[in-house]
């Protein structure tokens, strides 16, 4: 039955690409009135191929910047307590991303609690940046991704490099 209410979720998000059906109108052209179990092809089916490409920005967004804040508190003597929670906030995002696979929950309160501590989070990091209460050793020095050696595993830095 759930492959069923998948297939239907994407059939139904396909004829309604633009608007979708409307929130909560899934269970109306559904199979025995069921959810789609699947927070993605609900969001496309309810309420357009846009919103499902704003909601999954939503969430990604949030990661990307979480991940910017891990990358220069790695080494920082100061910012551990930065550097553990954007892992776990990006820990939580991630499996919120994996679950809802699973799941029918893209309008329950949880993603949007995360993706707003996340902002909060964000905020209060650069204004600590900003009064020189975080800093990056002199020694280490963060690579960007491009420089890295073809994404193989190994140090994100280089001692004494050029900032």
């Amino acid at each position: 039955v759930r492959s069923e209410l998948l297939t239907q979720s994407f059939m139904v998000a396909l004829r309604h690409p633009l608007w979708g059906i409307g929130i909560g109108n899934f269970t109306q052209v559904s199979i025995r009135s069921l959810v789609s179990h699947n927070s993605y092809t609900q969001v496309g089916a309810e309420m357009g191929l846009v919103a499902l490409l704003l909601y999954a920005m939503f969430m990604t967004a949030s990661i990307t910047r979480l991940r910017q804040i891990e990358r220069e508190t790695l080494f920082s003597t100061n910012g551990s307590r930065f550097y553990y929670l954007a892992v776990g906030l990006q820990a939580s995002l991630v499996g919120y991303m994996v679950s809802s696979f699973f799941a029918s929950v893209p309008y329950y309160w949880f993603i949007y609690y995360l993706v707003g501590y996340a902002v909060c989070f964000r905020r209060i990091y650069r204004e600590e940046k900003v009064q020189g209460k975080i800093e990056i050793p002199a020694g280490a020095v963060l690579l960007p991704d491009s420089q890295r050696v073809s994404g193989k595993a190994g140090p994100r830095w280089q001692p004494g490099a050029a900032r």
